[in-house]
């Protein structure tokens, strides 16, 4: 603590809120915004991120701030990143040099040599970029519309970023307005997409439910063609022979009888009353095995039109 007896009220009152003691949260800070800076050790400064340093107030975040600072002071240049082609340093060179050389032996031992435009890794990167201080303030949103909208203000010639609050703030109320009037229409988007879908799965249960109908109302007229087929063989036997029959046709016509009791009984309203209750038809159950696609459009293929000859049977259904 310097000697203040000396000085004013005034400048002892300055002295004493300028003053910072040195204390381990202080070094921790300092530490993190050193590593924000530069992540690896020796290497390459972060880019294109922001660090906030958020805690209570006045225990030291901006001499934490400044202390990095003063080792790494900004470069103003044109651009917010000057481009310089890279200087290899005498450890590249030595590794390339010592990588050439392991070429050539494998090359001799081979008998193989690359063409003259030939060309190989190098060891070091080709360009280095040194930031120049400027900065760029960009909002990034994605609009499907309004992308005229100003989103982006940086550093130039004349203006400069800390002027161009008002205008940064004017941007930031028409894009979230337009981000409002976006999320509207994409969800009214949705819903029309959801009424199309929902539209297209009840044409499909009807194409399906349609289709079953069809199926068990042919397996009613079997039933019918079964039935006259027996019976017409019954009348046959019995105005063929009479009573009189052979032993083998006699048995025939008892298991042609029995068959055809089991056909008239198939055919009668309970008959059809229980196939119809067995594969569960003409009732609310009837839209089971409905297995809907996952796709919500007809997708056009190279290799035919399948789609397009479902969507006309769904069409076609009642």
């Amino acid at each position: 603590m310097p000697d203040l007896r000396d000085h004013t009220i005034a400048e002892r009152q300055t002295k004493m809120n300028d003053s910072f003691v040195e204390h381990a949260n202080h070094q921790e800070a300092t530490r993190a915004i050193q590593r924000f800076h530069k992540p690896v050790e020796g290497g390459l400064h972060g880019r294109g991120s922001i660090c906030a340093l958020i805690g209570e107030s006045r225990p030291g975040k901006t001499y934490g701030a400044s202390e990095i600072l003063r080792h790494n002071e900004a470069q103003i240049g044109a651009d917010g990143i000057k481009r310089l082609k890279h200087d290899p340093t005498p450890t590249e060179l030595a590794k390339e040099e010592a990588d050439q050389k392991d070429r050539e032996r494998r090359w001799k031992r081979s008998g193989w040599r690359p063409a003259p435009a030939s060309s190989f890794t190098r060891h070091w990167r080709q360009w280095d970029y040194t930031p120049t201080g400027k900065v760029t303030f960009e909002f990034d949103i994605f609009l499907r519309s309004s992308s005229s909208i100003r989103r982006s203000f940086k550093d130039a010639k004349i203006q400069r970023l800390e002027n161009m609050a008002s205008e940064i703030g004017i941007a930031m109320a028409v894009l979230s307005e337009a981000k409002r009037e976006d999320q509207i229409c994409q969800e009214q988007e949705r819903k029309r997409a959801m009424d199309i879908e929902e539209r297209r799965l009840v044409a499909l249960r009807r194409h399906h439910v349609h289709n079953r109908r069809l199926e068990s109302l042919e397996r009613v007229a079997a039933r019918f063609e079964k039935r006259d087929r027996l019976k017409t063989h019954v009348k046959f036997l019995s105005r063929e022979k009479g009573t009189s029959l052979p032993p083998r046709t006699a048995k025939d016509k008892e298991w042609l009888e029995n068959e055809l009791g089991k056909a008239e009984l198939a055919v009668t309203v309970d008959g059809v009353e229980g196939l119809f209750e067995s594969e569960a038809l003409f009732a609310s159950d009837e839209e089971q095995g409905f297995d809907p696609p996952h796709c919500t459009a007809p997708h056009r293929t190279a290799a035919g039109s399948s789609n397009r000859s479902n969507t006309k049977r769904i069409n076609g259904a009642p």
